[in-house]
């Protein structure tokens, strides 16, 4: 809780941590030698359940797919989200998240951040939850109004299951029923066709 308020430096400089760090580097000259980067075979993706897709499956597929892994940014993840791009070899590979939890900010933030990345000629690959994505949909929009590339994962449990789960924590410490927990948050009749929606995005804007 800092108010905003500035921390105590020693040096203050208006920039970027890039930049910064660049110069700093150059400035510095070249430290020990070291051994040069080993590239790391990519692990195998664990089968799953028969027509189960697993979120290491798709790190792997877009890890195969991109001509280039160093040109490919994960804008926002779920779980495997830092994985799609392999192993990190620089700030640019994994964007990170909102602070605090923002649902719903994860589409508006795919796509600006698609915007920059776009401009430096990196791929823009984004995993949203359902939910998250839904609150935010319109986001789409702005990106098929203005052709700006974005590959958008929706991991679609049908639920804004991260409240699920505080429901059920919560009625545990209270000693009630969590069978309840699912009211209010399932995303059920109707359920909402994400397919449909991308389709009529994409067709709407080749339309153009």
């Amino acid at each position: 809780m800092e108010y905003q308020a500035l921390p105590t430096v020693d040096v203050a400089m208006a920039s970027t941590c890039d930049v910064v760090v660049t110069e700093l580097a150059e400035a510095l000259g070249p430290g020990p030698a070291k051994a040069p980067w080993k590239a790391r075979e990519p692990r195998k993706p664990k089968g799953g359940d028969a027509g189960v897709i697993t979120m290491e499956q798709i790190a792997s597929t877009l890890r195969a797919e991109f001509n280039d892994p160093d040109k490919v940014s994960s804008v926002r993840s779920a779980a495997a989200g830092r994985s799609t791009s392999g192993r990190s070899r620089s700030g640019m590979t994994y964007l990170g998240k909102d602070g605090g939890g923002g649902l719903g900010s994860g589409p508006g933030l795919s796509v600006g951040a698609a915007v920059g990345l776009h401009e430096q000629g990196r791929h823009a690959v984004a995993m949203l939850g359902d939910g998250d994505f839904c609150m935010g949909a319109t986001a789409i929009w702005t990106a098929a109004r203005h052709r700006i590339p974005l590959l958008l994962l929706i991991n679609n449990n049908r639920s804004y299951f991260n409240d699920e789960l505080h429901q059920d924590t919560v009625a545990r410490t209270r000693g009630r029923e969590t069978k309840n927990r699912w009211i209010g948050l399932r995303m059920e009749n109707p359920t909402p066709d994400i397919a449909k929606l991308a389709e009529r995005r994409a067709r709407w804007a080749s339309a153009r």
